[in-house]
């Protein structure tokens, strides 16, 4: 399987275009298309609540954000059009949930979703909700990149193992990334039988043409996600490639705990799957 088509999302917010770039440059490497989706959130409710005076703010409100949107539009494309690169840009003004049904009717299609890690941004709650539609709606790899993050991207490459599936599919839809960096270090944090399963995905790697491994961590009281973390610190990762877990509610799935731990606590980009 390789990279051919990569979904970015564009949300307008500081940093978005470092943020694209890192998807342009990914795409660069892979001789891959890029498509790239620009929203920005209706403020309004159904109009016939409102009336007089309200009614003419909410129409003031609505034209600032798609004037937001047209602009947020026309700086990617720009962008784009200097990176030489096959593109498409979808632009869409819509109220918070259909965002979500954008993505995953678009991420379904694609080898590859680039988005910003949701906390703390303007539009957390719904960038969170994108996120959940790509992993779990499209059940397509998602690369998430850390706010403020400008230092290269899967260079060097480290897998969080722990024996699994999810973390066998991440692995499975990261290879294109892992056959190009040429390498990758299999991390497990205080293994046992995880440590035999490892050897068995170096293994693996190795038919592949892959040199892999094995990095054994120790805990000593720390949570998985800050081991994990502070590895990736030391080390200089740039990707983590990890398994993504969630909660199914009403049959929607959501961010589990752990996940959100790890995405929270992570000084580089990650790529899941589930």
């Amino acid at each position: 399987m390789s990279i051919q088509t990569i979904l970015a999302i564009y949300d307008g917010s500081e940093g978005a275009a470092a943020r694209l770039d890192r998807a342009i440059t990914l795409a660069r490497d892979h001789d891959a298309h890029l498509t790239v989706y620009c929203f920005e959130l209706d403020p309004s409710y159904p109009p016939q609540i409102y009336g007089g005076g309200v009614a003419t703010v909410y129409a003031g409100l609505i034209e600032d954000a798609q004037k937001r949107l047209v602009k947020s539009a026309e700086a990617a494309t720009a962008q784009l059009d200097r990176s030489g690169l096959a593109y498409d840009v979808h632009q869409r003004f819509c109220f918070y949930d259909r965002v979500a049904e954008d993505v995953c009717a678009l991420a379904r299609f694609a080898d590859l979703t680039v988005l910003s890690d949701p906390k703390g941004l303007p539009l957390e709650e719904t960038l969170t909700r994108v996120l959940e539609a790509s992993l779990f709606g499209a059940e397509a790899p998602t690369m998430v990149l850390p706010t403020g993050y400008e230092g290269s991207v899967a260079t060097k490459i480290q897998l969080a193992w722990n024996g699994g599936g999810e973390a066998m599919r991440a692995l499975r839809a990261a290879m294109p990334l892992i056959r190009k960096a040429g390498r990758i270090d299999i991390l497990v944090v205080d293994p046992d039988a995880e440590a035999i399963e490892g050897a068995r995905v170096a293994q693996f790697l190795d038919r592949h043409g892959i040199a892999a491994e094995i990095v054994p961590l120790a805990s000593n009281g720390r949570s998985v996600s800050d081991t994990l973390a502070d590895h990736v610190a030391v080390s200089g990762g740039d990707l983590l490639v990890m398994g993504a877990y969630g909660h199914s509610r009403l049959r929607e799935f959501f961010l589990g705990g752990a996940t959100r731990d790890m995405l929270a606590s992570l000084p580089a980009p990650v790529i899941m799957a589930h």
